[in-house]
């Protein structure tokens, strides 16, 4: 039986430092509005959650070229589906950059 690897946000690069990874896609599974950050679960390219969650701020939706950032609370809700890069951030959290939204009923799960 043939398994397959199941794709980690993170990943140990040669050097043994955590490395970016780019055009990853999940659920937004929280949002704290008042503090204007929450969470997306990972999804691989079969749909299965990956198990990382990942830290996200208001400010990293959109590209970094953006002018206008979003930073109300109706810019990102739960159960939106995103794509997004995730590298470590602050105090080693695991955070998300460049999100950007899709549209409803792209990302199919598996129970």
């Amino acid at each position: 039986v043939e398994r397959k690897e199941s794709p980690a946000v993170i990943s140990d690069g040669e050097d043994g430092k955590s490395s970016i990874r780019k055009d990853l896609k999940g659920f937004v599974t929280e949002v704290v509005p008042s503090r204007q950050f929450g969470f997306i679960t990972a999804v691989d390219e079969e749909g299965s959650k990956t198990g990382d969650h990942v830290f996200f701020h208001f400010k990293s939706v959109g590209s970094d070229d953006d002018a206008k950032k979003p930073t109300r609370s109706d810019a990102i809700r739960k159960g939106d589906e995103v794509k997004f890069d995730a590298g470590p951030g602050k105090n080693g959290k695991l955070t998300a950059t460049n999100i950007s939204m899709l549209p409803r009923g792209t990302l199919k799960t598996t129970a």
